[in-house]
C-alpha cells in the first residue's frame, strides 16, 4: 500500500513538472520570443503556480510514505528526497515528451475555467491578422501611424487614426506591448479598429 501511494505521489510530481515544462516551452515557442524577452509578469502569469506548488507536496508526500515502507526508513531523508526528486523529474520529461503537459493542460482548462484563465499567456490568439488580430510591441507611433514590433518579429505599420483606444491615456510606445483588432490591408499593413493594453 505504501509502495502504490509513493508511486501515485511521484506520478502526481513527473504530472507537475511536465506541465511547468510544457507551460515554458509554449511561452517560450509562442510567437517566437525568446525567453529573456519576456515580461516577468506574464512568465508568472503563464506558468501553473498551482502546479509549481504541488510539486513539493507531493515529493514530500512520496518522501513520507517511503520512509514507511520495509527498507525505506534505512535510507537516509536526503538520500530518499533526493531520489524522489530525480524519479518526478525523469516522469516529468518523459511525459513531456509524450506531449502529456499538454494534454493534461487542455483537459483541466476544459473543465475548470479558472485554471485557463490564469495559466494561458494568448500569444497565439493575437498573431492572427488575417483574421483581424494582431498584437505585438509598439516601436514608434507617428500622427496615425504606428509601428509596431509582431509576436513572430515581424514589423508592421499599423494605420490607427480614428481607432477606439481601451483603457489608454497616453503613448502606446510607452504602453509597450498592445492587441489590436482591425483588417489587415497588406503584407505588412494593418487598419486597427480598437487598441487595448496586451494583458
Amino acid at each position: 500500500m505504501f509502495w502504490c501511494l509513493a508511486g501515485l505521489s511521484l506520478l502526481m510530481g513527473g504530472i507537475s513538472v511536465a506541465l511547468g515544462l510544457f507551460a515554458i516551452e509554449d511561452f517560450a515557442a509562442t510567437g517566437g520570443r525568446r525567453f529573456d524577452d519576456m515580461p516577468f509578469d506574464d512568465v508568472l502569469l503563464g506558468l501553473p503556480i498551482m502546479w509549481a506548488i504541488a510539486t513539493p507536496l507531493f515529493l514530500a508526500s512520496a518522501v513520507l510514505t517511503l520512509r514507511r515502507t520495509r527498507r525505506g526508513y534505512r535510507l537516509r531523508l536526503a538520500s530518499l528526497v533526493g531520489l524522489a526528486v530525480l524519479a518526478s523529474l525523469s516522469i516529468g520529461f518523459v511525459l513531456n515528451a509524450f506531449d502529456a503537459g499538454r494534454g493534461v493542460h487542455e483537459f483541466l482548462a476544459k473543465r475548470i475555467p479558472g485554471y485557463a484563465a490564469y495559466t494561458t499567456v494568448p500569444y497565439a490568439e493575437w498573431s492572427r491578422p488575417d483574421e483581424g488580430f494582431l498584437g505585438g510591441e509598439a516601436l514608434a507611433e507617428d500622427g496615425g501611424i504606428l509601428r509596431l514590433k509582431a509576436f513572430d518579429g515581424k514589423e508592421w505599420t499599423i494605420d490607427i487614426e480614428g481607432a477606439r483606444r481601451e483603457d489608454i491615456d497616453g503613448s502606446l510606445v510607452e504602453e509597450g506591448d498592445v492587441a489590436i483588432r482591425g483588417t489587415r490591408t497588406g503584407t505588412s499593413a494593418f487598419k486597427a479598429e480598437t487598441i487595448a493594453p496586451f494583458d
